[in-house]
C-alpha cells in the first residue's frame, strides 16, 4: 500500500430533522416518556464525537489505490449510549465504488465513539458519516 495514501475523515454531521427514533427503527418516532433509555435526539446536549485514538480507519481497497481512483461514502448509522454503532442500523447512503462501500461497512463497528448526551444522561443518535477516500 501506497504510504502516502490517506483516507480522510470528515465531521461527523448529525440528521438534525429527526427529533427522535425507535431501538428497532432509527426512523420510528418514540415516546420519550415511554422510552427514554433509547431517545435519539436532536435537541441535544453534548452530540457524538469519533473516538480517533480508539477507532481504526478504514482500509484503502487495493484494487481502487493501485488505479489511482478516489471516492467517497456517507454512511448513516445510530452510535449507542456506550459509543457503538448499532450493527443493524448502519446503511450507505451514497458511495462512489461498491469496494469504498465494503471498506465502510468493515470498519464502522470497530469505530468507537463518544455518546451523545441529553440533560447529563447518556442517549442514542443518529449520525451520518462521510468517508473520503483519497491519494496523496
Amino acid at each position: 500500500m501506497n504510504t502516502k495514501t490517506k483516507i480522510g475523515f470528515l465531521a461527523v454531521t448529525f440528521l438534525c430533522l429527526l427529533a427522535a427514533c425507535g431501538k428497532d427503527s432509527p426512523t420510528e418516532p418514540i415516546n420519550p416518556v415511554d422510552r427514554r433509555d433509547s431517545l435519539v435526539s436532536a435537541a441535544i446536549d453534548i452530540p457524538v464525537s469519533i473516538d480517533y485514538d480508539n477507532s481504526p480507519l478504514p482500509v484503502y481497497p487495493p484494487q481502487l489505490e493501485q488505479r489511482g481512483i478516489t471516492g467517497s461514502v456517507r454512511s448513516q448509522f445510530v452510535v449507542d449510549t456506550m459509543g457503538k454503532a448499532e450493527i443493524n442500523t448502519i446503511k450507505i447512503l451514497s458511495s462512489d465504488h461498491a469496494l469504498f462501500s465494503e471498506a465502510v461497512l468493515d470498519v464502522i463497528p470497530r469505530m468507537r465513539f463518544f455518546p451523545a448526551s441529553f440533560k447529563g444522561k447518556k442517549v442514542r443518535q443518529l449520525v451520518q458519516l462521510p468517508f473520503n477516500f483519497h491519494l496523496r
